[in-house]
């Protein structure tokens, strides 16, 4: 099945970014991973949860190796405890509702033995269920997190609420944030939230480590292929996707989905689409300028109406001209 492709937690290249959010996270900075949809963000979030909770395990990310990448000897001591879970990590959702992430995140706080309510604001079932008073909550999830050592990582930050931009400023100060975000959103409510982050900056996968992705994912899920087709296939992913990873594997999940399509169709509309193109629009403006000048001389420079209504009209059709020009009538011609 295609969608097998989108399941795949394949992690390739991002090693230096990856170290830097493990020291951050380790020593205790906030950090913000910024970059474009499809680019990665959240497998390197994921992968980072792996390594910090223990789940991962990769030579490369090992106390000694780390302690020598940083020069650092606390990052060697705190990777231990993490995966001897005396710092725990814990991911926030904030796509749900604020009742329902503050309750979520009490339950694991109470299952961790971590919960912290001396003015016993929450309320435990027999059965396990939790009941919570919401304006109180937010205190106690401070509260218990601020008394203990968790790591909290957020997707998407750029989906907090106003509700719960107050409630991550106070997070922020509590514990240690690895966030992620499409772009740097000029509001008010995040803004005093970014500058508490340390930013890294995601930029597409470059071209040799892109080819190592293609390839594992074609000889994963697409290993029937012969090797000229697999060669055919993976430097039109390469081209396609430039680099971003979500696009790579759209693109290979669309191959694996139309089996039909046959490598002539694709060498054709490959062709179609690196002719090159004839832009007409200078020609038309050059043409439409020149009429209006002759015009005017053949009218005469004295007629201020004439010359006045002339010069409007030639404003006018230049402005359609550029603005107009790839939805109808002056489109570029393809060179033939």
């Amino acid at each position: 099945m295609p969608d097998k492709i989108f399941l795949d937690n394949a992690f390739f290249g991002r090693e230096t970014e990856l170290k830097k959010i493990i020291f951050n996270a380790l020593v205790g900075k906030n950090t913000l991973i910024i970059g474009k949809k499809g680019i990665g963000k959240t497998s390197l979030l994921e992968q980072a949860i792996n390594i910090i909770s223990g789940t991962t395990h990769k030579i490369e990310f090992s106390p000694t190796v780390l302690e020598k990448e940083f020069n650092d000897v606390r990052i060697s001591q705190r990777l231990r405890q993490a995966w001897e879970r005396k710092i725990k990590t814990l991911k926030i959702d904030l796509t749900k509702t604020k009742s329902t992430l503050f309750t979520e995140i009490i339950q694991t706080l109470y299952s961790n033995r971590d919960l912290e309510d001396p003015e016993n604001a929450v309320e435990i079932a027999p059965d396990g269920s939790i009941s919570i008073k919401t304006k109180t909550a937010q205190s106690v999830i401070i509260k218990s997190i601020k008394s203990k050592d968790y790591i909290l990582f957020i997707d998407d930050l750029d989906l907090a609420s106003a509700q719960l931009a107050e409630f991550i400023l106070d997070l922020a100060q509590a514990s240690t944030i690895i966030a992620t975000t499409s772009e740097l959103k000029n509001d008010k409510r995040l803004k005093h939230i970014y500058a508490m982050f340390e930013k890294i900056n995601l930029e597409e996968l470059p071209k040799e480590t892109a080819i190592k992705l293609i390839n594992y994912l074609i000889d994963k899920h697409l290993s029937h292929l012969k090797a000229d087709k697999r060669e055919f296939l993976r430097n039109e992913v390469l081209h396609i996707s430039k680099g971003n990873p979500n696009l790579i594997k759209a693109t290979l999940s669309q191959a694996i989905a139309k089996k039909h399509i046959q490598d002539d169709d694709i060498r054709e509309l490959r062709k179609q689409e690196e002719r090159e193109y004839l832009n007409l629009g200078p020609f038309f403006a050059f043409l439409i300028g020149s009429i209006t000048i002759v015009k005017i001389l053949q009218i005469g420079l004295e007629n201020r109406e004439t010359y006045i209504l002339l010069s409007i009209f030639s404003f006018l059709a230049y402005l359609i001209l550029r603005i107009f020009r790839y939805f109808f009538l002056f489109r570029p011609q393809r060179k033939r």
